[in-house]
């Protein structure tokens, strides 16, 4: 996962539109409609229903569910695993303890394995 995510990195550092002084949200919108193009042409077709477009963010979805299941057997709460796996957690105000976030992780509640 580090290998490719500095690949995807140095990717986008030699593109001849990269500019090291803009900012994450300019370089956001730079890349945002381009990576949906990737996503929708080398996804969609592994979906039985044609009518599911995948979006970036899906993918941090399909991959906490596919984690879940392989390597939890679906034991505990998905929730609170996938808040875990993708860096959602809020530190305590009361214990100082961290918590996984699972407010923010129930949006990951979107796909299921199916045998």
């Amino acid at each position: 996962i580090i290998k490719a995510l500095e690949d995807v990195q140095n990717y986008i550092k030699n593109r001849d539109w990269f500019d090291s002084l803009e900012s994450e949200k300019q370089l956001s919108d730079k890349t945002k409609k381009p990576i949906e193009r990737a996503v929708f042409q080398n996804f969609t077709t592994i979906l039985k229903d044609e009518k599911i477009l995948l979006t970036p963010h899906d993918l941090r979805k399909i991959y906490a569910t596919i984690c879940w299941y392989r390597l939890t057997r679906c034991k505990g709460s998905f929730t609170a695993y996938a808040a875990t796996l993708l860096g959602h957690s809020y530190q305590s105000k009361v214990s100082g303890k961290i918590r996984p976030d699972t407010r923010t992780a129930e949006s990951y509640d979107k796909f299921r394995i199916t045998e």
